[in-house]
């Protein structure tokens, strides 16, 4: 006998669900002198949040270069505060599937 099993949670998102993070990236980071294509190794870590470090060589002796990535006059404070942008795209998803 199978039992039915349903690995899945299914969630109805409503348009209010959907953040547009790349408007909000526009808005208060700044990745111009993170020099992203030249980078071998990214760290990203917790206790720096705004700060992103960087090596352009794969040697652990080159020493981490940090770059700030929020705009200027962009603090943490402001990205705790901050009411992100709702994504405007329209729904790709058919009528008939939506009703499933």
């Amino acid at each position: 006998m199978i039992a039915n099993v349903q690995p899945f949670v299914v969630t109805m998102m409503q348009k209010e669900d959907f953040l547009d993070f790349k408007e909000a990236s526009n808005i208060y980071l700044s990745t111009q002198k993170l020099n992203i294509s030249k980078a071998q190794w990214i760290r990203i870590d917790q206790e720096n949040p705004g700060k992103v470090r960087i090596r352009e060589i794969l040697n652990d002796m080159e020493e981490w270069k940090v770059v700030n990535v929020l705009k200027r006059g962009v603090s943490l404070d402001h990205l705790k505060t901050i009411n992100l942008p709702l994504l405007t795209t329209k729904s790709q998803i058919s009528e008939e599937k939506n009703k499933i």
